[in-house]
């Protein structure tokens, strides 16, 4: 018959390591408790001192003179135990391993941004270019950042994207450039109407995008190397998510419009924001067009 459980914690240091914190539970029966049969299963944890959860296991307390199996109810107890710790601990690395993965896209961002200012400074102040309108692939941005990005092809793929190692293979990437600044707006008859591609002329380069982070849905194909956001203040939402997926980072199953979470945004002046789904849809229903570069 169980009657309660004992429960204490032992901590020390370690050379050159973070000490170590030893808790332990210990059942105790009732025939224990009168000075009967002193052996136990001891359930025993150790914490490091940053909280993380170091080492785990069982151990059967016993007297000097006696020895016993464990009784179905110390394993029911340790179990329930078990059961306890990981439902309080899964949960937090799962979203510890979120947070780091979005870092990892913040800095690979980062990295574009300034390889971006770098090709725009040796191209008379112009964003490198991409295949929209030509059959020139290898004037697209993935190629022509590769001389001011040492390790391009690993930073040009999230690693929260799941098509990430598809994207590398076809030449694509998790980032996805704003049309407005790196594809000019062209007539009928072959004037440009419409050009944000110089970097140095734009009014507001801290509120201008130039990267989003691509659409899950969209194929991984080179020929995907811009968006269509001249389009999303008549196509709305849908043709928003079309482009970019705006809840890339979150945690839990994403809601069915993609509205919740966040996504990593490279903005004109090097700067990466990370930019709430919920705010991005918010201006999009007000007839806001995100992507043109505010005047």
């Amino acid at each position: 018959m169980l009657l309660y459980c004992r429960f204490g914690w032992v901590t020390w240091p370690q050379p050159n390591r973070e000490p170590v914190t030893l808790f332990y539970f210990e059942p105790v029966t009732l025939l224990q408790r009168r000075g009967g049969t002193h052996g136990a299963m001891g359930f025993l944890f150790a914490m490091g001192a940053s909280g993380c959860l170091v080492a785990i296991g069982l151990q059967h307390l016993k007297s000097q003179n006696e020895r016993r199996a464990f009784t179905l109810i110390e394993l029911l107890v340790v179990i329930a135990i078990i059961a306890i710790l990981a439902g309080l601990l899964l949960p937090a690395l799962a979203k510890a391993q979120s947070k780091a993965r979005a870092a990892s896209c913040m800095s690979g961002l980062h990295q574009l941004g300034l390889g971006i200012q770098m090709y725009a400074d040796d191209h008379g102040g112009y964003f490198p270019e991409t295949t929209h309108g030509t059959s020139a692939t290898n004037r697209s941005w993935i190629f022509t950042l590769r001389p001011y990005v040492g390790n391009v092809d690993a930073i040009r793929a999230c690693p929260s994207d799941p098509l990430r190692k598809a994207r590398l293979t076809n030449q694509a990437s998790s980032y996805i450039p704003n049309e407005y600044v790196m594809v000019d707006l062209v007539g009928p008859f072959g004037g440009v109407t419409e050009s944000f591609r110089r970097m140095d002329t734009l009014r507001n380069p801290t509120d201008t995008i130039t990267l989003f982070e691509v659409a899950t849905d969209k194929e991984p194909s080179l020929s995907n190397d811009h968006t269509h956001s001249r389009n999303w203040g008549q196509g709305g939402w849908d043709a928003v998510l079309a482009d970019i997926q705006p809840d890339r980072h979150g945690n839990g199953a994403a809601s069915p419009r993609h509205d919740s979470g966040r996504a990593n945004e490279l903005m004109a002046c090097g700067h990466v924001s990370s930019v709430s789904a919920a705010l991005l849809k918010a201006r999009i229903d007000r007839g806001e067009n995100i992507a043109r570069p505010p005047d």
